[in-house]
């Protein structure tokens, strides 16, 4: 499967709307982590080409769905609390841009 590249650096708010953007033409996936000591955001694929080993157990994941106007967030079982709470928080300012479009 092929994955889009994670966005350049920008500010929280861009980084938002980037998301909400790329997530009304297709469902994708997005890694919340918390590895490096930082809350970091990649794209880990975009329906049909998600591949089920993106998700493990280390991390959180949101999947806006376009069709459905849903978003999901997965939160792997050895996450930490920084990465859940993050990953909700980012889902729910993802949806209300979702909306704006």
């Amino acid at each position: 499967p092929i994955r889009m590249p994670t966005p350049p650096p920008m500010t929280l708010d861009e980084l938002i709307a980037h998301i909400a953007a790329q997530a009304k033409l297709a469902a994708t996936l997005f890694k919340i982590s918390d590895n490096s000591g930082q809350v970091s955001i990649e794209n880990e694929g975009t329906a049909p080409d998600i591949p089920k080993a993106a998700l493990n157990t280390d991390d959180c994941f949101i999947l806006p769905c376009p069709d459905m106007a849903f978003i999901f967030v997965w939160t792997g079982i050895t996450t930490s609390g920084v990465e859940r709470n993050q990953a909700v928080k980012l889902a729910v300012k993802i949806k209300a841009e979702m909306v704006k479009f």
